[in-house]
Protein backbone atom coordinates (compact mmCIF):
# COMPACT_ATOMS: atom_id res chain seq x y z
CA UNK A 1 0.00 0.00 0.00
CA UNK A 2 1.43 3.06 -1.04
CA UNK A 3 1.69 6.43 1.15
CA UNK A 4 -0.62 8.77 0.26
CA UNK A 5 2.16 11.49 -0.42
CA UNK A 6 3.55 9.34 -2.95
CA UNK A 7 1.10 9.21 -4.50
CA UNK A 8 0.67 12.78 -4.95
CA UNK A 9 3.99 12.89 -5.97
CA UNK A 10 3.68 10.43 -8.65
CA UNK A 11 0.31 12.16 -9.84
CA UNK A 12 2.56 15.56 -10.39
CA UNK A 13 5.30 13.92 -11.34
CA UNK A 14 2.62 12.53 -14.12
CA UNK A 15 1.00 15.69 -14.77
CA UNK A 16 4.67 17.85 -15.26
CA UNK A 17 6.12 14.89 -17.94
CA UNK A 18 2.37 14.84 -19.79
CA UNK A 19 2.55 18.23 -19.76
CA UNK A 20 5.56 19.23 -21.01
CA UNK A 21 5.93 16.21 -23.74
CA UNK A 22 2.81 17.99 -24.79
CA UNK A 23 4.46 21.26 -25.02
CA UNK A 24 7.59 19.75 -26.94
CA UNK A 25 4.69 18.58 -29.89
CA UNK A 26 3.35 22.03 -29.89
CA UNK A 27 6.64 23.31 -30.23
CA UNK A 28 7.62 20.95 -32.87
CA UNK A 29 4.71 21.66 -35.09
CA UNK A 30 4.37 25.18 -34.50
CA UNK A 31 5.46 26.55 -38.09
CA UNK A 32 3.80 27.86 -40.71
CA UNK A 33 3.85 26.40 -44.41
CA UNK A 34 3.60 28.89 -47.55
CA UNK A 35 2.53 27.64 -50.99
CA UNK A 36 4.68 26.96 -53.73
CA UNK A 37 5.19 27.97 -57.30
CA UNK A 38 6.89 26.24 -59.85
CA UNK A 39 6.21 26.23 -63.73
CA UNK A 40 5.38 22.85 -65.41
CA UNK A 41 7.61 20.65 -65.99
CA UNK A 42 9.19 20.94 -62.58
CA UNK A 43 6.90 18.38 -61.04
CA UNK A 44 10.04 16.72 -59.17
CA UNK A 45 9.98 19.37 -56.64
CA UNK A 46 6.34 18.65 -55.33
CA UNK A 47 7.28 14.69 -55.02
CA UNK A 48 7.53 14.78 -51.72
CA UNK A 49 7.09 17.91 -48.56
CA UNK A 50 10.96 17.65 -47.37
CA UNK A 51 12.14 18.39 -51.14
CA UNK A 52 9.18 20.46 -51.78
CA UNK A 53 10.20 22.80 -48.45
CA UNK A 54 13.78 22.58 -49.32
CA UNK A 55 13.41 23.68 -52.78
CA UNK A 56 11.54 26.27 -52.06
CA UNK A 57 14.00 27.90 -49.77
CA UNK A 58 16.36 28.05 -52.38
CA UNK A 59 16.02 31.25 -54.50
CA UNK A 60 16.88 29.72 -57.85
CA UNK A 61 16.46 31.28 -61.39
CA UNK A 62 13.47 28.81 -62.84
CA UNK A 63 13.97 28.51 -66.80
CA UNK A 64 10.92 28.26 -68.94
CA UNK A 65 11.31 26.85 -72.95
CA UNK A 66 8.42 28.64 -74.66
CA UNK A 67 7.64 29.71 -78.43
CA UNK A 68 6.86 32.59 -80.01
CA UNK A 69 3.35 31.75 -80.73
CA UNK A 70 2.51 30.66 -77.36
CA UNK A 71 -0.42 32.75 -75.10
CA UNK A 72 0.08 31.58 -71.80
CA UNK A 73 2.89 29.57 -68.81
CA UNK A 74 1.25 27.67 -66.58
CA UNK A 75 2.40 27.52 -62.91
CA UNK A 76 2.21 24.80 -60.52
CA UNK A 77 1.15 25.68 -57.18
CA UNK A 78 1.43 23.40 -54.33
CA UNK A 79 1.09 24.00 -50.42
CA UNK A 80 3.90 22.10 -49.39
CA UNK A 81 5.90 25.43 -49.68
CA UNK A 82 8.94 27.01 -47.37
CA UNK A 83 8.16 26.20 -43.50
CA UNK A 84 8.71 28.80 -41.46
CA UNK A 85 9.43 27.77 -37.84
CA UNK A 86 8.13 30.11 -35.13
CA UNK A 87 11.42 31.04 -33.82
CA UNK A 88 12.54 32.10 -37.31
CA UNK A 89 12.42 35.99 -38.12
CA UNK A 90 8.99 36.95 -39.99
CA UNK A 91 6.94 33.93 -38.52
CA UNK A 92 4.58 36.24 -36.85
CA UNK A 93 4.17 38.37 -39.87
CA UNK A 94 3.01 35.70 -41.93
CA UNK A 95 -0.66 35.19 -42.53
CA UNK A 96 -2.06 32.67 -39.84
CA UNK A 97 -0.96 29.20 -40.08
CA UNK A 98 -4.09 27.51 -39.21
CA UNK A 99 -6.38 28.63 -41.77
CA UNK A 100 -5.57 27.02 -45.33
CA UNK A 101 -5.08 28.62 -48.73
CA UNK A 102 -8.51 29.35 -50.64
CA UNK A 103 -7.37 31.20 -53.26
CA UNK A 104 -4.28 31.70 -55.45
CA UNK A 105 -3.08 34.34 -57.83
CA UNK A 106 -0.23 34.24 -60.26
CA UNK A 107 1.55 37.66 -61.63
CA UNK A 108 4.63 38.08 -64.21
CA UNK A 109 6.44 41.38 -64.05
CA UNK A 110 9.10 42.26 -66.73
CA UNK A 111 11.07 45.54 -65.94
CA UNK A 112 8.96 46.79 -63.15
CA UNK A 113 5.43 46.31 -65.39
CA UNK A 114 3.19 43.44 -64.67
CA UNK A 115 2.70 41.40 -68.17
CA UNK A 116 0.70 39.05 -66.83
CA UNK A 117 -1.93 39.27 -63.77
CA UNK A 118 -4.29 35.86 -63.50
CA UNK A 119 -7.62 36.02 -61.98
CA UNK A 120 -7.78 34.90 -58.47
CA UNK A 121 -8.21 30.60 -58.52
CA UNK A 122 -10.41 29.10 -55.95
CA UNK A 123 -8.14 26.39 -54.50
CA UNK A 124 -8.82 22.87 -55.15
CA UNK A 125 -8.64 20.33 -52.78
CA UNK A 126 -5.71 18.32 -54.45
CA UNK A 127 -2.43 19.38 -53.53
CA UNK A 128 -1.01 20.61 -56.57
CA UNK A 129 -2.93 22.81 -58.69
CA UNK A 130 -2.06 24.39 -61.93
CA UNK A 131 -2.65 28.27 -63.05
CA UNK A 132 -2.19 29.95 -66.66
CA UNK A 133 -0.86 33.03 -67.12
CA UNK A 134 -1.84 34.64 -70.27
CA UNK A 135 0.43 36.91 -71.82
CA UNK A 136 2.13 37.96 -75.39
CA UNK A 137 5.47 36.24 -75.62
CA UNK A 138 7.60 38.05 -77.89
CA UNK A 139 11.23 38.11 -78.08
CA UNK A 140 11.80 40.92 -75.87
CA UNK A 141 11.12 38.92 -72.73
CA UNK A 142 13.52 36.03 -74.05
CA UNK A 143 16.54 35.71 -71.64
CA UNK A 144 15.06 38.60 -69.43
CA UNK A 145 15.08 38.00 -65.56
CA UNK A 146 11.03 38.30 -65.33
CA UNK A 147 9.49 37.96 -61.63
CA UNK A 148 6.82 35.48 -61.38
CA UNK A 149 5.25 36.33 -57.91
CA UNK A 150 2.52 33.73 -56.12
CA UNK A 151 -0.28 35.48 -54.05
CA UNK A 152 -1.93 32.96 -51.45
CA UNK A 153 -5.10 34.27 -49.46
CA UNK A 154 -6.36 32.84 -46.80
CA UNK A 155 -9.37 35.47 -46.45
CA UNK A 156 -12.46 35.47 -49.04
CA UNK A 157 -14.97 33.18 -49.14
CA UNK A 158 -16.51 30.14 -50.74
CA UNK A 159 -17.81 32.84 -53.59
CA UNK A 160 -15.44 35.88 -53.44
CA UNK A 161 -11.85 36.16 -53.41
CA UNK A 162 -10.09 38.06 -50.90
CA UNK A 163 -9.55 41.52 -51.94
CA UNK A 164 -6.09 42.86 -53.18
CA UNK A 165 -5.90 45.21 -50.46
CA UNK A 166 -6.30 42.09 -47.92
CA UNK A 167 -2.96 41.68 -45.21
CA UNK A 168 -3.88 38.11 -44.76
CA UNK A 169 -2.05 37.23 -48.11
CA UNK A 170 0.88 35.69 -48.91
CA UNK A 171 3.47 36.54 -51.59
CA UNK A 172 6.01 34.19 -52.73
CA UNK A 173 8.34 35.22 -55.67
CA UNK A 174 10.36 33.37 -57.89
CA UNK A 175 13.27 34.60 -61.00
CA UNK A 176 12.48 32.93 -63.94
CA UNK A 177 13.83 32.79 -67.54
CA UNK A 178 12.01 32.45 -71.12
CA UNK A 179 14.28 30.47 -72.86
CA UNK A 180 12.78 29.81 -77.11
CA UNK A 181 12.30 26.16 -77.69
CA UNK A 182 15.06 25.12 -80.40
Amino acid sequence: MRHSSSSSRHKVWSLLRYTSLGLLLIIVSACHRSANLAPAGYEALFSDRIIASTVARVDYPVLVTVGTGDKYITFRVTKNGVRTWFWEDGYWELPSGWKPFTWYRVGLISDGEAICIAPWTKASTDDVMEIPCKFKVNVGYFSKPLVALLFFGVGGDEKNPPADDDLTNGVMSRILYLIPKP
